[in-house]
């Protein structure tokens, strides 16, 4: 079974320190855009929980399929 890394695991992670030594890119700017794109994905997960919540809602306060148009 596959699974993504974590943060932590990334980081020390050698094949991915050597591309970003090679690329110049500093240690912290790289955690810095992983946690980024983290708060992202929760956030689009969370909408999207929402968003079925009121979907599956019988008088729910506004009309929305499950991608979330309103």
């Amino acid at each position: 079974m596959s699974r993504d890394l974590t943060i932590s695991e990334a980081i020390i992670d050698p094949m991915i320190v050597q591309l970003l030594e090679a690329d110049k890119v500093p240690i912290a700017a790289f955690v810095q855009l992983l946690q980024s794109a983290a708060r992202v994905q929760r956030a689009e997960i969370e909408r999207a929980r929402l968003d079925i919540v009121i979907a599956e809602t019988p008088s729910g306060y506004r009309s929305t399929d499950v991608m979330g148009a309103a």
